[in-house]
């Protein structure tokens, strides 16, 4: 009887031995995986924060060549609206200077024609008026339209801005990403590793 009751408690303390290396062994597995699930966990988390901030960085290079190319094109189209407004105005200056010389040349020819016909110096003077009331016609137009010319590039210039304006409105600066996030986001990974390691001994528990 004490030979079976020996033997017994033989067999029951190798049977908790092996019970015990068992859930060890299981344990151990167990929080090796959980480990290496951790260290998986952090590398995606770097990756996702890097890829973010090279997507920052990519949205941020658009953005300044952006507003460079506004800049650029604002400083060309205002460059010609003013050398056209120029043109514009040196035309008329060219016209209504070429129009006084004719008006003179007009009332010159008009005062030797009367002369050699023998007409009276009222008579003559009279065409003078003329011709003079014709010549302010003309150029009070021609001044209106230097005038136009002008309102109409100030016009153009207010276009411009706004353009310049519109387009580096819709160039939105990019949002860089948080390492305050990131590492809230490690804590919780961390966190997460250690719930399940302590899962694991309770489920192991010899």
């Amino acid at each position: 009887m004490a030979k079976e009751q020996s033997a017994k408690e033989a067999y029951d303390q190798r049977y908790r031995k092996e019970l015990h290396n068992y859930y060890g062994q299981q344990r151990n597995y167990l929080n090796q995986l959980s480990f290496q699930q951790y260290q998986l966990d952090q590398e995606a988390l770097r990756a996702d924060y890097q890829a973010q901030l090279e997507a920052y960085r990519e949205q941020e290079r658009v953005r300044r060549e952006g507003m460079k190319n506004a800049a650029d094109a604002y400083r060309t189209d205002r460059r010609d609206s003013y050398a056209r407004m120029l043109q514009e105005v040196e035309a008329a200056r060219a016209e209504l200077e070429d129009l006084k010389i004719s008006g003179l040349q007009q009332r010159a020819r008009a005062r030797t024609a009367a002369g050699e016909a023998g007409v009276a110096g009222k008579s003559v003077q009279s065409q003078a008026d003329e011709l003079v009331g014709q010549e302010g016609t003309i150029t009070a137009r021609m001044g209106r339209q230097r005038e136009m010319s002008v309102r109409e590039y100030k016009r153009q210039q207010e276009s411009l801005m706004n353009t310049y304006k519109n387009r580096i409105n819709q160039l939105q600066p990019g949002v860089p990403p948080s390492m305050a996030a990131l590492a809230i986001r490690m804590k919780q990974a961390r966190f997460d590793y250690q719930t399940r390691n302590y899962q694991n001994s309770r489920l192991f528990r010899s």
